[in-house]
């Protein structure tokens, strides 16, 4: 992440940024499992794995820059309880899918689901593609 974060710090556009590295992981999910070898794999884990910190790094800091002072504390208290409050339902889709489709198919599955809530998202949602972020001070 400390690669890649100063790197987007000047994007304008967020929303552009947060939907290519969703896609992006997506992508990876789905490639990974048609890996022929484990050095291609682990490739594939390292630059897809640049995609995570830069989702997570600029929702947190963009939550931190555009939410005025006195309300900083309950949206980052929202966004942690929401983010880690849904990880236990979405392990239990995962492992679900995983006994019902056999790994390899539910990580593809799971990685073309991510890629078009990310498309349709960014297709649909004009104001995702258009935020220029108003930073507060």
């Amino acid at each position: 992440s400390f690669l890649i974060t100063p790197l987007v710090q000047r994007i304008r556009k967020p929303g552009w940024m947060i939907g290519g590295a969703l896609i992006w992981m997506g992508a990876r999910f789905a490639i990974e499992v048609f890996a022929g070898s484990v050095w291609v794999w682990v490739i594939g884990v390292f630059f897809g794995g640049l995609a995570a910190p830069l989702v997570n790094i600029t929702c947190n800091g963009l939550i931190q820059v555009t939410t005025p002072a006195n309300m900083k504390a309950r949206m980052l208290a929202l966004w942690m309880m929401v983010s880690f409050g849904m990880l236990p339902f979405g392990f239990l889709l995962v492992g679900f899918s995983g006994s019902f489709l056999g790994a390899p198919l539910a990580i593809i599955v799971n990685g073309l689901v991510l890629i078009l809530g990310a498309a349709t998202l960014l297709l649909h949602r004009p104001g995702l593609r258009n935020w220029q972020p108003n930073f507060v001070n």
